[in-house]
Formats: C-alpha cells, structure tokens, sequence
C-alpha cells in the first residue's frame, strides 16, 4: 500500500514539474486532466534572462522602438484518438522590465477538430495608456477526435516579440505591436 501511494505522489511531482518547466505553467484546468485523457505534449524553453534576449531590426540603440525576442517553446503537441479529447493550457510571462509586442508561432501540423488560441495577460494595473500594455499571454491547445478519427495539432518555434515596459502606445504602433482591448 505505501509504495501504491509513493508511486502515485511521484507522478504527480512528475507531472506538476514537466507542466511548469520553462516559462509554461499548467492552468488549473490542465492540471485536473490527470490520466483521464490523453496529455499535450511540450518541450518549454528555459526561463530566460534579459541577457539571452536578441535585438531585432527595429532601433538601432537600445531605446522604446527596440524589439526583442524572448523565446517560449520548441514545440506543443496535441494528438487525440478517435473518440478522445486532448486539452491542455499554457501562460508565459515576459521578461522583467518588458511588455508583449505579440506572440508568434507556427502551426506545423493540423488534423480533425484542432484549434490553438492565444489571448493577452497579465496586463499593467491602471495603465494609464490605452490599449492596456501587458506582460503575458495563454496558449490553449486542443484537439478532439470524432468517435471515427483522430485529431492532432502541433505547433513550434514560440516567442514574444517584446518592448521596453517603459514604450509608450506610439511606440507600439510604430513597430507594429498588437493592440487588443482589454475584455
């Protein structure tokens, strides 16, 4: 019995720490999922430092129209059996003394009922700019196989282009940022 309840204690730590690995943490609804279905697969990224962030085109000198890059994932895979659903959730933050420009990926595969959403995050409390700057963004994941096929979705090579906290909403225009409202 003790081992019974030793074993089931370690794949739990096993599964809260691979969840929470790099940046991507598990939403309470991914966390639920326990072995009741098929899991997303992902390989995170290391949190990063502000030391491993590159500097893009824009701004030559470091200032408010300089974007940078903050690497999140390598990939996150979702792949649902006939008649199964696989579902999972990630939130990334952006690096200390950034706000999110956007979050970039690409889709690399897709089959059946599959859908990826990103959303905003973690935005600045009484921003006085508007639209509202924020720090973070979920990715919600999922792929669900009808009772006669499967369903799958993968997606890799995720980042944040990030601004200086401190650009202001005209500096998020010129360099292109997205500008989602609050809601």
């Amino acid at each position: 019995m003790t081992s019974n309840v030793l074993a089931v204690l370690s794949a739990c730590c096993l599964l809260a720490l691979a969840a929470c690995a790099g940046g991507g943490n598990a939403s309470p609804s991914q966390q639920a999922q326990g072995a009741s279905g098929p899991q997303p697969s992902a390989r995170l990224v290391v949190p990063s430092d502000p030391g491993a962030l590159t500097i893009a085109e824009y701004g030559k000198e470091p200032g408010p129209r300089t974007r940078a890059r903050q690497p999140l994932f390598e990939s996150i895979e979702c792949q649902a059996g006939a008649g199964e659903t696989c579902v999972g959730s990630y939130s990334f933050t952006a690096d200390p003394g950034y706000q999110v420009c956007w979050m970039a990926y690409e889709i690399v595969g897709e089959e059946g009922e599959s859908r990826v959403v990103v959303r905003p995050a973690q935005y600045f409390e009484n921003d006085p700019q508007s639209p509202d700057r924020f720090r973070g963004a979920s990715l919600d994941i999922l792929a669900k196989g009808t009772s006669f096929s499967p369903a799958a979705i993968r997606v890799e090579n995720g980042f944040f282009w990030l601004l200086p906290e401190s650009s202001t909403v005209d500096d998020r225009r010129a360099v292109g940022c997205r500008l989602p409202l609050r809601g």
